[in-house]
């Protein structure tokens, strides 16, 4: 190689001799020529390949990336946020029933503690309460085809000192009757001076005050009765009671 290097440089010098001292380049023909430029070039590749050119071949076309190579490229992880955070993040928000939430009492619930709340019975009848009393202000009566269910609720105040009963300004609050495990009914609102879902009042230590819960059913339903529970409910949670 090294041979071949020193026969071109001496053509380039003898060339450069004979054009500065005046002379003619020598005539060559065509086939002449074509021969000196492709030795002179293959000598020229030989040493760029020895000396590890970064030069790139543009002889081969450019290949595109295909989908099947854009597949096989592993996404990066996004820092922070898991698989599961963010399937939280596009999931719609599931109802209470669907809330998988701690076990509470009524009274937290209701945020009476420490009072306590005990379901005590229930009764059915045409109108409440009985009619005859002395100190009787209001009273409910079944409609037409109707029957009243009357739930008794107790409140005990077992603590030394005065505690707020206060289930008048628990707008949040929610009250249903469940009749055989399945039929829910709504309560009424009354004005009866014993309505548990309408009292604010002090309870003093030891007292324990009767209450009621009223709703309304037809008398087929009445007759098909054969277990009724209170349901209390809130937006996050719900306490089923039974007698």
């Amino acid at each position: 190689m090294k041979k071949k290097n020193k026969i071109v440089l001496c053509l380039l010098a003898s060339t450069l001799c004979m054009t500065a001292c005046g002379n003619s380049i020598p005539d060559m023909t065509q086939e002449q020529e074509g021969l000196v430029a492709q030795y002179a070039a293959g000598t020229l590749l030989e040493h760029l390949n020895e000396s590890g050119t970064r030069l790139v071949d543009t002889s081969k076309p450019k290949e595109e990336p295909t989908l099947a190579d854009a597949a096989a490229v592993t996404p990066e992880p996004t820092l922070g946020v898991s698989d599961n955070d963010m399937e939280a993040d596009t999931a719609p928000e599931s109802g209470m029933e669907n809330k998988e939430t701690a076990q509470v009492s009524a009274t937290q619930l209701l945020q009476i503690e420490p009072l306590t709340v005990a379901y005590t019975g229930y009764e059915i009848c045409d109108s409440y309460p009985e009619q005859g009393g002395e100190d009787l202000y209001f009273s409910m009566e079944a409609g037409t085809g109707k029957k009243l269910l009357v739930l008794q609720v107790a409140v005990t105040n077992p603590g030394q000192e005065q505690v707020e009963f206060d289930t008048l300004h628990k707008q949040n609050i929610k009250y249903r009757v469940m009749l055989n495990g399945t039929d829910r009914h709504q309560v009424m609102l009354t004005m009866l001076d014993n309505d548990f879902s309408a009292m604010d009042i002090m309870i003093d230590p030891g007292e324990t005050m009767q209450t009621v819960l009223l709703a309304e059913v037809s008398e087929e339903t009445a007759q098909q009765i054969t277990s009724v529970d209170l349901v209390i409910r809130s937006d996050s949670d719900e306490v089923t009671l039974t007698p």
